[in-house]
């Protein structure tokens, strides 16, 4: 049992969280939630230590919408859940993307997106106003802003330019703005010249991926 990830909680601990759903399994399961991009699937019955290596050794399958993650929690000293995480997708806004948020909203598992506003300026502080648009926007649609990915970054702030100081104050009432509405996860990008790039955008992973 040492290749497993115990997380020890007490019944105390549990009621501290708050309940996002009955599990699928009806009374005998709940999930919680225990930070911006992880749930706790909760069951009110103990498995023995068989289930629980079994369960580690199965972390590559598909489950619950996500890969499960190599956590189970331990309850008064009884095996009683594991750590699932949040399903997303990427979202670009409305006028930016060719997806919209209905479509999104029927992919089985999606729970929230990660996005941004992509007609704001790389240095300008994000008017809270505009912040509330877009939250409200998802929300409308059944989802959430689980992150924006990203806040980008002036070219002041990266090379230490005369105005760094002004964008760092900035990017400081970005974030405090977002904290405001709840969205605690932020992406940002340190490269120069643009948000982000590759050298190679085509080169085939092991996976098949790109």
């Amino acid at each position: 049992m040492e290749d497993l990830n115990l997380v020890k909680m007490s019944k105390s601990d549990i009621k501290k969280l708050s309940l996002v759903k009955n599990g699928d399994m009806g009374t005998t399961s709940k999930v919680y939630r225990l930070n911006d991009y992880e749930c706790l699937k909760y069951f009110n019955y103990s498995m023995d230590e068989y289930d629980m290596y079994r369960l580690n050794k199965f972390t590559n399958l598909r489950f619950e919408g996500a890969n499960l993650p190599n956590k189970l929690v331990i309850v008064n000293n009884k095996f009683r859940g594991y750590y699932i995480m949040e399903m997303t997708l990427r979202w670009y806004g409305t006028g930016f993307d060719s997806v919209t948020l209905q479509q999104i909203r029927q992919v089985p598992g999606v729970q929230g997106v990660i996005t941004t506003l992509y007609d704001s300026v790389p240095g300008e502080a994000w008017e809270l106003s505009a912040i509330q648009k877009i939250k409200k926007e998802v929300q409308d649609s059944g989802l959430k802003i689980a992150g924006i990915e990203s806040v980008n970054i002036h070219d002041d702030i990266k090379i230490g330019g005369g105005d760094r100081d002004k964008y760092i104050e900035n990017y400081i009432k970005t974030l405090e703005r977002l904290g405001q509405e709840d969205i605690h996860m932020v992406c940002y990008n340190f490269m120069p010249v643009f948000d982000w790039t590759r050298s190679e955008l085509a080169r085939v992973c092991e996976d098949g991926s790109t």
